[in-house]
């Protein structure tokens, strides 16, 4: 952005660059203020790129029938405007639309992941595919089709969360706990930094965060590379140096392994090393903008380097993207515990309990909370 600032404002590439600065933001006005005068004169090379920004903007100032209007006819063979498309029809309330939108991609998925170069795109569409049949009530058509994307991309939190609900929709409860479990791990395993609320606990005039509890074992998820597995082993018994040269060695190897990359940034929190873990976390968010975790991350980030108000904004913007980011909800509701807001965060942690039962820091706060005592939130 600040690059941009000495660049000439009028240049059609300099200004898709500044819109698409304010999609990365999440400010979709900002974006359309930039980007609408664009559609109607630009290079032609630049169409694609353009209108990809330009739906994601609108998404995001909560238009979708604006979005359908701008894609419909224009999707081609991209797998990210024909995701957009679907995704809006479907908040536009036309699921037929979506369904018949989604359909050719959805039920075309690869066999496996050496097929495709990303995975995600690809995946991307069969959990909202998937999603959509579930809502309509035609859970047992999503279930083949979810459980095809969980094998292409084990690590996408999404598609599990997604094949829970279908699963629990066909009555098949016993599995529908086993891909939510999965979903759990892929966010406590590969995601979520550790105790960042206790540096917001730190501040000027907040209580004191109660201790952690002792770790006790440890949870490894199978489909883990056994490298990122031992990493995580070694991160339980607080050897984060050691894990974090376990995880760095399967970096160089395989530099977007998205479990590497999110257990190096956990890692990079707990050894204090915040201005690193905000560099590799910025970056990502650059090819991902609207990724929910990166999106969290973030914010935990800014936690851990006492930026309350930019933690706060990140935390609620995780929440836009995914309304079920548990850490997300978690993390806010202590900010606001540490702010006196008690209200919201009762809520916040309420729902949390409603996810995920199992969550016992979060009964722990809400506990405290209901009681009024003077103990600082657990994290």
């Amino acid at each position: 952005e600040e690059l941009l600032l000495n660049l000439k404002q009028d240049d059609p590439a300099i200004r898709l660059l500044r819109g698409r600065i304010q999609v990365q933001k999440g400010d979709g006005p900002g974006a359309l203020a930039l980007l609408e005068p664009l559609l109607a004169k630009h290079p032609k090379g630049m169409d694609l790129e353009v209108r990809r920004s330009l739906a994601e903007a609108y998404l995001l100032a909560n238009r979708p029938a604006d979005t359908v209007k701008l894609l419909t006819g224009k999707t081609g063979n991209h797998p990210a405007l024909v995701l957009l498309l679907g995704r809006a029809q479907h908040r536009a309330g036309d699921a037929a639309g979506a369904l018949a939108t989604l359909k050719p991609l959805a039920s075309k998925l690869p066999a496996d992941s050496s097929k495709v170069g990303d995975p995600r795109p690809a995946v991307g569409i069969a959990v909202e595919y998937g999603s959509i049949l579930v809502e309509g009530g035609h859970a047992a058509e999503a279930v083949p089709v979810l459980e095809q994307a969980t094998r292409l991309y084990s690590a996408s939190k999404d598609a599990w969360q997604a094949l829970g609900k279908a699963y629990d929709a066909v009555g098949r409860k016993d599995d529908a706990i086993k891909a939510r479990k999965q979903a759990e791990q892929i966010t406590l395993a590969s995601n979520r930094p550790p105790q960042p609320t206790q540096a917001a606990a730190q501040r000027p005039g907040a209580p004191p965060p109660a201790a952690a509890a002792p770790a006790g074992g440890v949870d490894v998820n199978p489909q883990l590379p056994p490298e990122i597995q031992e990493a995580v082993t070694l991160t339980a018994q607080n050897r984060f140096p050691e894990a974090l040269a376990k995880v760095r060695a399967v970096l160089a190897k395989s530099p977007n392994a998205p479990a590497a990359r999110a257990l190096e940034l956990r890692l990079l929190l707990r050894l204090n090393r915040t201005d690193e873990a905000l560099r590799i976390n910025e970056e990502s968010l650059r090819q991902r903008p609207n990724d929910a975790d990166l999106v969290y991350v973030h914010g935990a980030i800014q936690i851990a380097r006492k930026n309350w108000a930019a933690a706060e904004k990140d935390l609620r913007h995780a929440l836009e993207l995914n309304p079920e980011q548990l850490g997300a909800m978690s993390d806010l509701a202590v900010l606001l515990i540490n702010q006196g807001r008690k209200a919201e965060a009762k809520t916040l942690l309420q729902k949390v309990l409603a996810i995920n039962p199992n969550d016992q820091t979060a009964a722990s706060n809400l506990k405290a909370l209901e009681q009024g005592g003077g103990q600082g939130p657990k994290k």
